[in-house]
């Protein structure tokens, strides 16, 4: 299994989910490839923080958010971007 990607530059992501399993968080990160969005994961207490990073301000976060929320990614939330 893939080691977690390093998260971009920006301060705030949106992130799609939280999981027990690097598998699971695998998973969501294919699906919103396939939907055109690159996502990160961060572990972080025992989580694996699944999340589309790299905007520069809240603004620009939540035009993301919509996007995602389009593309049926329905319970993400606009975060501070975390690093691993």
């Amino acid at each position: 299994m893939e080691a977690p990607q390093e998260a971009a530059a920006g301060s705030f992501g949106v992130q799609v989910g939280a999981f027990s399993t690097s598998e699971k968080a695998h998973e969501v990160v294919r699906r919103l490839a396939g939907a055109g969005f690159k996502a990160s994961i961060v572990k972080k207490g025992g989580l694996y923080k699944v999340a589309v990073p790299g905007f520069e301000d809240r603004a620009d976060a939540e035009k993301g958010l919509a996007a995602l929320k389009r593309a049926g990614f329905t319970s993400a939330f606009v975060v501070p971007t975390e690093r691993s």
